[in-house]
């Protein structure tokens, strides 16, 4: 559940084990990371890529979960 068209200073997002966590909206610093993944050539390290963006996203939760590696292993 991310609904990015609501107003507010963070969004939420449904774990598959039901949890909700609730993620900082992502800084300048994170966007030009994402953005620049367009410019990579090699599939596999454009996913390595993705990946580390992604779990640099999730752990700006506020409920202090901190996401590792393994948390993406079954994705």
């Amino acid at each position: 559940m991310l609904d990015l068209t609501a107003v507010k200073k963070y969004y939420e997002i449904k774990w598959f084990d039901g949890v909700v966590y609730h993620l900082n909206l992502p800084s300048q610093e994170l966007l030009i990371r994402i953005v620049s993944l367009e410019k990579i050539e090699d599939v596999a390290e454009q996913i390595e890529g993705l990946s580390s963006v992604i779990k640099d996203i999730l752990n700006t939760n506020k409920e202090g979960k901190t996401f590792t590696e393994e948390d993406f292993a079954l994705l």
